[in-house]
């Protein structure tokens, strides 16, 4: 599963930052709420599992500094789950939260 993040969510990241750096905010937030629509079929993942989708894709705003609260930071958030191999079994869930204004970084943390 970690091959599904770390290729298609950083994939969706960038993609998501040369949208954010390109166009308005408004465009923006219309190509956020697209990824609503993503789907990642268990063959793509490269280890096995059900599938992926994404559930939610919404634009939000987040102070970006406590010391500086006028200053925000707009950020795409996305939730989605990864299917398992066994029907049995819950969903692995999960968020990303693309900036609109990406540095170029990424931290993963996590899968506790």
């Amino acid at each position: 599963m970690a091959h599904l993040t770390l290729s298609r969510v950083l994939a969706a990241s960038a993609a998501a930052a040369l949208i954010g750096a390109a166009w308005t905010p408004a465009e923006a937030a219309t190509a956020c709420a697209d990824l609503v629509n993503l789907k990642i079929a268990a063959n793509e993942i490269g280890l096995p599992s059900g599938g992926a989708a994404i559930l939610s894709a919404q634009p939000a705003t987040v102070i970006a500094d406590p010391a500086t609260p006028g200053v925000t930071r707009d950020y795409c958030k996305v939730l989605g789950l990864i299917a398992p191999v066994d029907p049995n079994a819950p969903p692995v869930n999960f968020e990303v939260n693309l900036p609109a204004d990406w540095n170029g970084k990424a931290v993963q943390y996590g899968g506790g």
